[in-house]
C-alpha cells in the first residue's frame, strides 16, 4: 500500500527513548486499545481519514484505528525499526490491509504537505527535546481543517501507596535520567500551549486517570515499572550519572516487586490530552 511520500527529507537527530524496550515493556504496549488510550480523540474520527500515528511502537492502537477510519489509511511511524518490524507481523498476522507501518524521525516526516486529514502522537512527544519543533512538523503533513490528537501522562501526577523513602526517590531518578535525554516528564501540562505555538486552533485539552485499585491491577502494573527500572539503558545512565548504584537499583526493583504483591496496593496517574486544529 502506499500513503505520501517525500524521500528527500532526511533527519541526523535521534530521540532517546527513556522508557527502552525490554519485553515486559512492549508487552504492556501492546495491550494497549484505541478505546482505551485515545477515547478522546475517537468521536473526531470518520471513515475514509488518512490518518498519522506517531511513535507507534509495536502498533496496537495504530492497528485499531486502521478499523474505524477504514478505507482510509493509518500510517504508523516509529524511530525504532525494532518496533516497526513488530507492527508490520502484527498488522500482516491480522490481515489488516488498510495500515502501513515505517520508520521514521517525528522532527522530519518523509511525507508531502497536506498528506493527512488526522494525526495522533501517544506519549511520544514528552520524550522530546523540542515538541513543538515536532508538532510543526506534524502540521505541515496535515490537511487544512485536519485535526491532532495527543496524550502524555504527567509524572508530577504520580502517586501510589504504600510507600518509602527508596522507592520516592527511585520516581526522582528516572525523572533526572528522562530529562537527560532531552524528555520533559511534566510535559502533559504544556499541550495546549505547546499546540497553539505550532500553529493549531481551536484547542481542546482533557484529562484521565490511569488508576490501579485491585490486586491484579497493582500486580501487573508493578510489572510494567520494574521493565522499566531494570532496562538497560536506564541502569547505565542512571549509575554513569551518579544518581544510584547498582544495589539501589537492585533493591528499588525489590520494592516495586514487593508493592505489586501487598493487598493495599493503590497507584494512580493522570494523562492529559488534548485536541487541536489545522487552520
Amino acid at each position: 500500500m502506499n500513503s505520501p511520500e517525500n524521500p528527500d527529507r532526511n533527519s541526523n537527530e535521534k530521540v532517546k527513548y527513556t522508557h527502552d524496550y525490554s519485553d515486559e515493556f512492549i508487552d504492556a504496549l501492546r495491550s494497549r486499545t484505541a478505546v482505551t488510550e485515545a477515547a478522546f480523540f475517537l468521536p473526531y474520527l470518520r471513515s475514509n481519514m488518512n490518518l498519522l500515528d506517531c511513535g507507534c511502537g509495536p502498533g496496537a492502537i495504530t492497528i485499531d484505528f486502521s478499523k474505524i477510519v477504514a478505507p482510509g489509511i493509518v500510517t504508523g511511524i516509529d524511530i525504532d525499526e525494532s518496533q516497526v518490524k513488530i507492527a508490520r507481523k502484527q498488522a500482516n498476522d491480522s490481515r489488516i490491509n488498510n495500515v502501513a507501518f515505517r520508520n521514521a524521525d517525528i522532527y522530519e516526516l518523509p511525507f508531502n504537505n497536506d498528506s493527512f486529514d488526522a494525526a495522533f502522537a501517544h506519549t511520544t512527544l514528552q520524550h522530546l527535546s523540542d515538541p513543538v519543533k515536532s508538532l510543526r512538523e506534524i502540521y505541515r503533513v496535515l490537511k487544512p481543517g485536519a485535526v491532532i490528537g495527543i496524550r502524555d501522562d504527567d509524572v508530577g501526577s504520580f502517586i501510589f501507596a504504600p510507600t518509602n523513602s527508596l522507592m520516592e526517590e527511585g520516581v526522582k531518578i528516572f525523572k533526572k535520567v528522562w530529562k537527560h535525554n532531552g524528555g520533559d516528564p511534566h510535559f502533559g501540562r504544556l499541550h495546549q500551549q505547546s499546540l497553539r505555538a505550532a500553529g493549531f486552533v481551536k484547542i481542546e485539552c482533557f484529562a484521565s486517570c490511569l488508576c490501579c485499585g485491585t490486586p491484579e491491577a497493582a500486580e501487573e502494573h508493578s510489572k510494567f515499572i520494574i521493565a522499566m527500572a531494570s532496562a538497560p539503558s536506564f541502569r547505565n545512565q542512571a549509575i554513569a550519572m551518579n544518581l544510584c548504584d547498582k544495589q539501589m537499583l537492585d533493591d528499588l526493583i525489590n520494592e516495586w516487586s514487593k508493592w505489586g504483591k501487598h493487598p493495599d496496593s493503590f497507584l494512580a496517574v493522570t494523562f492529559c490530552e488534548a485536541i487541536g486544529w489545522v487552520k
